[in-house]
């Protein structure tokens, strides 16, 4: 059989008018009969559209107001809560966190990561794309290891705070000595990764903002950062960098970091970068503020406006959590401040007071005078840091 297709003066609209509308397949009424049809067909059609595109705007919004945990979220969530009571896995079909049958108190500590996710995200800053920042670095010490010190002038802010930043790194590299970020560190390690990508020529004029997004501190070129950071080998960029945000020693159920830790916070890795680092008080809205609002010796304690570390001593206290004990620098102005669970050792030996160092197994506490006061020799980079 074959097909035989030839032109014709006839158009397909003829053909397809003349046999849906002319005798003697149709007459007028059912001309009607057919435009109703039509009509009926093509409501349902857009019905159908309209419907499916007003569930995917519920679901967008949705999404918009929702807390979505992601696999990678989940995954933290199952070390951080697996390490205490419950044996979680992930489904990776579905992304679903799955409890053994014995495990009771699951929707309650969902609930509990979740609010505690809400709760930073209504504060937490941009992580700079220059940062390369490692949230969270666990060691566990060998059996045979000696004794462990934690220095708080010097493992958090190795830079901007004496006379020779490059030297202490250097030396801090030679000694193997583990470290966590501070606040100066990092803003050293931002100018110096924008140097490795864009090169000096990029970095003008002094004035101008790094492109960065919405970070706590923002930096311009000409910052007094600068003048460390250029010098930097690659090598010490190297160390410098490996300095994690937080520092978890299990063993000994420490954690230290530079500034502080949200108590509010359930999941170490879920704290904001920039709080840990840069954090004092708590405001009273009850969240991490740089600023210093309360003194020391301040015991009026009518409002949440309080140091973060007795935030943090009054939530352990009647928590189910590990009691671990967090070391802390930053703070300078408070001193030397041992608590039950935080330990702040920065005493100022920049500022001509003393070099604190705290032995973690005996919690023996040795200081010697730092006869001369160096503070920030390259002067104030207008971020109101200490």
């Amino acid at each position: 059989m074959t097909v035989s297709i030839t032109k014709s003066s006839t158009t397909e609209k003829d053909l397809f008018k003349d046999a849906i509308f002319e005798e003697p397949y149709c007459n007028k009424r059912h001309k009607k009969d057919i435009i109703a049809v039509l009509i009926i067909m093509a409501s349902i059609v857009f019905s159908f559209f309209m419907s499916v595109f007003v569930t995917y705007l519920i679901h967008t919004e949705k999404q918009k107001i929702q807390k979505v945990i992601t696999p990678t979220a989940l995954q933290n969530m199952a070390v951080s809560i697996g390490k205490r009571t419950l044996s979680l896995e992930i489904d990776n079909d579905t992304n679903v966190l799955i409890a053994s049958p014995n495990t009771l108190a699951l929707d309650s500590t969902i609930d509990a990561v979740n609010n505690s996710l809400d709760h930073v995200l209504s504060y937490a800053h941009d992580v700079s794309p220059y940062a390369r920042l490692t949230k969270l670095i666990v060691y566990n010490p060998p059996p045979e290891t000696g004794r462990i010190f934690v220095m708080a002038d010097v493992h958090g802010d190795l830079v901007f705070r004496g006379e020779n930043s490059i030297g202490v790194i250097r030396r801090a590299r030679e000694l193997g000595a583990l470290c966590v970020r501070g606040n100066h560190d990092d803003k050293v390690i931002r100018l110096k990764t924008y140097e490795y990508q864009h090169g000096l020529q990029a970095m003008v004029p002094e004035d101008q903002l790094m492109p960065e997004g919405n970070v706590g501190d923002p930096l311009k070129f000409g910052n007094k950062h600068f003048a460390i950071s250029k010098n930097m080998t690659s090598e010490e960029y190297d160390y410098i960098v490996s300095c994690p945000l937080i520092l978890e020693i299990p063993s000994m159920n420490a954690i230290v970091v530079h500034g502080g830790i949200d108590p509010a916070v359930t999941n170490l890795i879920d704290n904001d970068p920039w709080s840990v680092m840069n954090m004092r008080d708590m405001n009273e809205r009850n969240q991490p503020t740089k600023k210093k609002l309360v003194r020391k010796d301040d015991n009026k304690r009518s409002s949440n406006i309080q140091h973060w570390s007795i935030a943090y001593e009054s939530h352990i206290v009647h928590s189910t959590e590990e009691k671990r004990v967090v070391y802390y620098g930053h703070d300078a102005s408070r001193g030397v401040t041992i608590g039950n669970y935080t330990i702040g050792l920065d005493s100022g030996c920049s500022y001509g007071r003393q070099l604190s160092i705290f032995e973690m197994k005996s919690k023996i506490l040795t200081q010697v005078e730092c006869s001369t006061k160096q503070g920030n020799t390259h002067g104030h980079d207008g971020s109101d840091d200490s």
